[in-house]
């Protein structure tokens, strides 16, 4: 009886203990749609795609007010590398992006950091993760999957994102990539009136 229940016990707890440490990328393929509120704003669905091939993440904001409403931007950001491109399909270029805008690269360096805090366990998007305080610079919480699945983040500043689809099948390479003939633009071009 008493091995049953320890058993049990460790089925229960097997999400907590797969990570005595936080997971600072998906370990394969995965694409995640996100309940995203704000700390200030009308909440919004976002979706933050990785493709472990070649490292990289891909953020497909909420649409955006400012000179691409409407247009369909996104955001490349690879592992270990500071900065990130938002890239702008309308006007077939991209704007470089400096480590301060780069919200994943400060989640990632938090969690390798060492110093994030296991809070407990939850489920979000039907997926056991672990809950984890977050040490600077990203601060905050944050519930990470066994696989490194970000399934849940809080910031200090009151906003959240919430996984509400988690799709695991291999995702394609060209999505992650800069489309062939994208020019560098600054941002004072990025906010220039068409001619």
């Amino acid at each position: 009886m008493a091995v049953r229940i320890l058993l049990a016990a460790l089925l229960l707890a097997t999400p907590a203990l797969a990570q005595s440490r936080p997971e600072a990328v998906p370990r394969t393929d995965v694409a995640v749609t996100y309940a995203n509120t704000p700390a200030e704003g009308p909440p919004a669905e976002m979706r933050i795609a990785f493709h472990a091939g070649t490292g990289t993440f891909r953020v497909d904001p909420p649409t955006q007010a400012g000179p691409e409403a409407g247009a369909p931007i996104y955001i490349l950001s690879r592992r270990g590398v500071a900065q990130a491109m938002m890239v702008m399909e309308s006007r077939q270029a991209f704007l470089l992006l400096d480590a301060d805008a780069n919200m994943l690269r400060d989640l990632e360096v938090s969690l390798a950091s060492g110093r994030a805090q296991r809070l407990g366990v939850a489920r979000f998007a039907n997926i056991a993760c672990t809950q984890w305080r977050l040490p600077e610079p990203a601060l905050g919480q944050a519930c990470i999957s066994a696989r490194g699945v970000l399934l849940r983040r809080e910031t200090p500043q009151g906003g959240s994102m919430e996984a509400i689809e988690v799709d695991l099948r291999p995702q394609d390479a060209a999505r992650f990539r800069l489309p062939d003939g994208f020019r560098a633009i600054t941002l004072e071009e990025m906010f220039a009136s068409p001619q």
